[in-house]
C-alpha cells in the first residue's frame, strides 16, 4: 500500500544497544555483544533471562496479548524467530489501517546475518480528513507499542543475533583494520568486536562536520 505524507521508517535494536541516529545517510548503532565463550547451559539460562526481562518490560507497557504470547513462548524456548514477529507486524499493520494511516513495507534491513529485520514507512493517509501528521504519529506508535515494539526490540537484540553481529565483523577484520590503518588508528591485536566498533565509530565522529561525513570503515555495526 502507498504510504502517505510525512513517512516515518521504523527500524529499531531495543534498549540493549546504545546509539545516535544521524540525519545522514547511515543510522550508527553500537551494539554491545553477547559474550559467545559461555557454556551451553549458561547461554541458554542468558538467553531466558533475557527473553523474561522483555517480557516484563511488555507487560507493564501494555502489550497485546498476542504479544505477550510470542515473548512467553521466547522465555520458555530461550530464542525468538522472524516468524514469530510476521504475525505481530501484520497485527500492527492493521492498526494502522483501522486509525486512518497508511503504510508502505520496504526491503528488510540485513545488517545482522540470518536475522531479517522488518521495516516499513507510515503516515497519515491522505484521505483521511482531520487527522494531523502529529496525530498520525500518536497513532503509530500506539499501535507499535501495543502490538509489535516489545517482541521485535527483543529479537533483534537478543544473544543469539548479537553472536551473529560479532561472527560477521570478525569475518570482516581485515577489511575494517585496513581502512582504519589507512586512516592512521591502530587496533590491537586483542580487541574484541566491541572494540573495533568503537574505533569506527570514533574515527567516524571525529572527522565528521556539518558538510562532509567522516570516512565509515564499517558499515553493519548493529
Amino acid at each position: 500500500m502507498a504510504n502517505g505524507t510525512g513517512v516515518e521508517v521504523h527500524s529499531c535494536r531495543g534498549d540493549k544497544a546504545v546509539g545516535i541516529r544521524l540525519a545522514l545517510p547511515l543510522a550508527l548503532v553500537f551494539v554491545m555483544g553477547a559474550c559467545s565463550s559461555e557454556t551451553p547451559d549458561a547461554g541458554a539460562s542468558i538467553a531466558i533471562s533475557f527473553f523474561q526481562e522483555w517480557r516484563d518490560k511488555a507487560q507493564s507497557g501494555g502489550a497485546s496479548p498476542s504479544q505477550l504470547a510470542v515473548l512467553d513462548a521466547a522465555v520458555a524456548s530461550g530464542t525468538l524467530d522472524y516468524g514469530d514477529i510476521e504475525p505481530l507486524r501484520n497485527e500492527t499493520y492493521g492498526c494502522f489501517e483501522a486509525n486512518g494511516l497508511s503504510y508502505q513495507v520496504l526491503e528488510s534491513d540485513g545488517t545482522i546475518p540470518e536475522f531479517p529485520y522488518p521495516r516499513y514507512g507510515v503516515g497519515v493517509d491522505p484521505r483521511q480528513a482531520g487527522l494531523t501528521e502529529e496525530q498520525g504519529q500518536a497513532i503509530a506508535q500506539d499501535c507499535t507499542t501495543k502490538y509489535l515494539d516489545f517482541a521485535l526490540d527483543a529479537y533483534g537484540s537478543q544473544p543469539a543475533a548479537q553472536s551473529a553481529l560479532d561472527a560477521q565483523l570478525i569475518a570482516d577484520l581485515p577489511m575494517i583494520t585496513a581502512c582504519l590503518q589507512e586512516h592512521g588508528v591502530t587496533v590491537a591485536p586483542d580487541a574484541t568486536p566491541d572494540d573495533v566498533r568503537r574505533a569506527v565509530a570514533d574515527l567516524y565522529f571525529e572527522q565528521s562536520t556539518e558538510s562532509q561525513e567522516g570516512p565509515l570503515c564499517y558499515d553493519r555495526l548493529g
